[in-house]
């Protein structure tokens, strides 16, 4: 069972390698083993650090010249050797020695043994969680950090001397992306976004007190959240059960909580995705009409489905926005973002990032901004938010928004992520930002 795991994690690693740095969301698919999701997830998660170490292996270098179903291979083997403890080497040799024979040719076997063989045998030790050196891994060419604070020591020199790119690798963030970190929050905070993006991130659950009480839950250090630590397949059950609690991160909810004191009577939420936000809006004005709008069918599907139990929510098409010309209260624009804010929740986006698609993005932007104008009252309020930590998005995006609409900033917040390997699940959250405009 482990072997044909270890085989349909590599078919799906194979069929990703083409597209990188695009990788795309995940399809998430019931039928394949746990242990091959768990796989596949891993890889996404450290596909530049992997490429390093495999590079690193190689008598010629050369990573960039391997086909796409060869990197594939060695992806998920060496995924195996340096974050899955408990998998024996010679299994996790064999079965990529086999896959890549059968698969690419027999010439390609040889090369996967070659450089797993390497990797097993350039571990020297494993830095438990805690260790000063773990924490203070990208001082040392030869340490991988790990999502639980742990780091392994390798023989040899891996990662490049220059320290942005050493960071980059060792992280497996964008080059890119690191260096507009450091540019826009200085070096410090980009070491601490970057650290924080190994970060595996718990499922945190909102609600009412009384409703996150209970074996399953534990309180997060934001209060009205707690950590789900059941099983998965328990949640959706618990969640029918108890229709006051929401899946949401604490940093989601802050653009949303920050309307508390409007008093609208009509809400438009013009990028609702499947509805979280929409639900807080719904719980915090009662007696208000949302209108929510998204055109995703999968998203929306899900849209549809909370609504139907929330007589002040309606799902509408982007149609029939013009019949709400001049009434609408309160404009929440949760706009589509870099993501850089929550890259532990979507390790994609940390390959992706360039400053081609920031600028694709800001017009994206001005663009729904532009759609919502003439749907407002006269005394109007937009909430402004995205999850990114880049200046662009935020508050130089918020400001010309303002200036477009002839409004003025009320309360503005740039929530950082919180929460490193190895640290409590309480303590983490993700980043964003949001801006309340009045006039």
């Amino acid at each position: 069972m482990e072997a044909d795991a270890r085989a349909i994690a590599a078919e799906r690693v194979a069929a990703l390698a083409p597209r990188f740095p695009d990788l795309g969301l995940p399809e998430f698919d019931r039928t394949l083993p746990a242990m091959a999701r768990a796989i596949e997830q891993e890889v996404r998660r450290r596909w530049l650090t992997l490429a390093a170490v495999c590079e690193a292996t190689l008598d010629r270098g050369g990573w960039h010249r391997l086909e796409p179903r060869l990197q594939a291979v060695l992806l998920v083997g060496a995924t195996q050797l340096l974050f899955f403890d408990e998998e024996p080497d010679h299994a996790v040799v064999d079965s990529a020695v086999g896959w890549a024979s059968r698969r690419i040719r027999r010439g390609a076997g040889g090369l996967a043994n070659a450089v797993l063989r390497k990797i097993a045998d350039a571990r020297v030790e494993r830095l438990a969680p805690g260790d000063a050196k773990a924490a203070d891994f990208e001082a040392s060419r030869r340490l991988v950090p790990r999502r639980d604070g742990s780091a392994i020591t390798l023989a040899i020199d891996v990662f490049a001397e220059e320290p942005i790119e050493r960071l980059a690798a060792q992280t497996s963030h964008g080059r890119e992306l690191l260096l507009h970190w450091t540019n826009a929050h200085g070096y410090a905070a980009a070491r601490s976004f970057a650290a924080h993006g190994l970060v595996t991130p718990p499922t945190i659950v909102g609600g009412e007190a009384e409703e996150l009480a209970g074996e399953m839950f534990t309180p997060h250090r934001q209060p009205g959240f707690a950590v789900f630590c059941g099983e998965p397949s328990s949640l959706a059950e618990i969640l029918a059960a108890r229709p006051s609690l929401r899946v949401q991160d604490p940093a989601s909810a802050i653009p949303v909580a920050s309307t508390a004191s409007l008093r609208p009577d009509r809400i438009l939420d013009l990028c609702a995705g499947r509805g979280t936000k929409t639900r807080q809006l719904a719980a915090l004005h009662p007696d208000a009409t949302i209108f929510a709008v998204e055109p995703a069918p999968a998203r929306r599907a899900d849209l549809e489905a909370m609504a139907a139990t929330r007589p002040n929510i309606k799902v509408i098409d982007h149609a029939d926005l013009p019949s709400l010309a001049g009434l609408i209260d309160l404009a929440v624009l949760d706009v589509p973002c870099s993501n850089t804010a929550v890259l532990p929740r979507r390790p994609e986006a940390k390959y992706r990032f360039s400053r081609r698609r920031l600028e694709g993005l800001i017009e994206t932007q001005r663009s729904i901004a532009a759609a919502a104008a003439p749907l407002l009252a006269e005394s109007a309020a937009v909430l402004y938010a995205t999850c990114s930590l880049e200046p662009a998005e935020n508050e130089r995006q918020s400001s010309f928004i303002a200036s477009q609409l002839g409004m003025r900033s009320v309360v503005r917040r740039l929530v950082t992520p919180q929460g490193r390997p190895g640290g409590p699940p309480a303590e983490y959250a993700d980043g964003g930002f949001h801006d309340l405009l009045q006039r």
